[in-house]
């Protein structure tokens, strides 16, 4: 059945045309492998009409088709999926508690190839210098895996600092050598493809929502856990920014019993107990007062006192170690309590180095959780570590610009091209 809305034609699945074959496309993407048949019954669309529309997408490159056929569908039974071939990304994590800047090159199925990562004080280095580094790790990549211009679609890039959403400037970005503003216009220049920045803590919650535990969740924070603690709130399905891009800013929730003056100048923030350099200066101290201690091993030797040294000694039952484990889980229950109070999240990820401290971080973030907020707000709250490991950042700024730059109405555009460009070739070659 077919109405008309403004002049537009519709049918029973959505827009016709071009913006159909869009849908089509983002069905493959996220639900992908499908049958043809499958697309039918998921679209009421006719069988000539999706022969139509995945002939588009094939020959564009953006869909394949694989496998054989399912008994008992014939032709329709053949599989569509991505074609991983047909497009590139690359997500950069600026890593601050690591100091180490990491750049992955994934595919269309958002799977990734290649990575390479350099660990420098990147923060010191000033702009310039930084984005030498991080071109160069670009175009070594490019080139390993044979990546043509043509086909490479998109930079994200993770940044451990305040993103405007209206503009994409960094605000008050002092690792790159301005207080506010902030851009990466040589990036810009050196490629000739779409650059989308965004706050860390967005980033990794934005990869859950892609590729992590959170996939399907309507409403979740992440919760970033290394040199600064900062939050990705995600409600209704969407990325919730703020005004400005200061969302997510708990690492600054005061954490009464503490007097540490904090980088942004009050007293007592969370991160003065909970973040990464916080928790080592600690762990120092420790292993002063007790010269025959696992930490005290540590001390001296080439990479110091790690996070995950910590987390062992833990384990093994050394009490000071428990106890300034319990403390920053305290203090990262404090820094959640009031967002778990006023959004009812149905889950609580929890990523970053100081997560190496081991479950009994989370035990004790768990339990600091509970003591503060509402029981009806959190006897379905499920809290987990991701598993998504160090590539978080990467996979995160490779999925957000994913998502902008195969939005259904990008799509549309890319096949509006397409058929241009095929037509033209017609017209030249009838002239012929």
């Amino acid at each position: 059945m077919r109405i008309t809305t403004n002049g537009a034609i519709k049918t029973k699945f959505g827009w016709s045309g071009s913006a159909a074959v869009a849908k089509i496309f983002e069905i493959i993407r996220i639900d992908g492998p499908i049958t043809r048949l499958g697309l039918e019954n998921r679209t009421g669309i006719s069988r000539s009409a999706i022969a139509l529309h995945v002939n588009v997408l094939q020959s564009i490159g953006l869909i394949k088709r694989i496998g054989g056929h399912i008994e008992g569908e014939g032709r329709r039974g053949r599989s569509f999926a991505v074609n991983e071939s047909g497009g590139y990304f690359v997500g950069i994590d600026l890593d601050r508690t690591l100091e180490r800047v990491s750049v992955g090159l994934f595919n269309l199925s958002l799977a990734i190839i290649g990575e390479s990562s350099k660990v420098f004080p990147w923060h010191v280095m000033g702009q310039e210098k930084l984005m030498d580094q991080i071109i160069l790790l670009i175009r070594r990549l490019l080139e390993s895996y044979s990546v043509s211009e043509k086909r490479f679609w998109g930079i994200g890039v993770s940044v451990p600092a305040p993103v405007n959403p209206q503009t994409g400037d960094i605000v008050f970005a002092p690792f790159l050598g301005r207080t506010q503003d902030s851009s990466f216009s040589k990036l810009s220049r050196s490629f000739s493809c779409p650059i989308r920045v965004e706050n860390d803590s967005n980033v990794m919650a934005m990869a859950e929502m892609g590729k992590g535990v959170a996939r399907g969740v309507k409403d979740f924070i992440f919760l970033r856990v290394g040199h600064g603690v900062g939050a990705g709130i995600v409600a209704g399905g969407m990325l919730y920014r703020g005004f400005r891009g200061f969302s997510g800013e708990v690492g600054h929730t005061i954490f009464d019993g503490s007097s540490k003056v904090c980088v942004c100048g009050n007293q007592g923030c969370v991160e003065t107990e909970a973040g990464s350099d916080a928790v080592l200066e600690e762990a120092a101290l420790l292993a002063k007062k007790d010269s025959g201690s696992y930490l005290a091993k540590h001390l001296d030797s080439y990479n110091g006192i790690t996070l995950r040294d910590i987390g062992i000694a833990a384990g093994a039952g050394d009490e000071a170690c428990m106890k300034l484990i319990k403390k920053t889980g305290e203090a990262l229950g404090v820094a959640v309590s009031s967002l778990v109070n006023v959004l009812n999240p149905e889950l609580i990820v929890v990523g970053g180095p100081t997560t190496d401290l081991g479950e009994m971080l989370l035990t004790s973030m768990r339990q600091s959780l509970m003591r503060r907020t509402l029981p009806q707000s959190t006897s379905e709250l499920v809290v987990r570590r991701t598993k998504l490991g160090d590539s978080i950042g990467m996979v995160g700024a490779a999925y957000m610009v994913q998502e902008d730059i195969l939005s259904s109405k990008n799509v549309v555009k890319i096949i509006d091209q397409h058929k241009a460009g095929t037509l033209e070739r017609r017209q030249r070659a009838r002239r012929k």
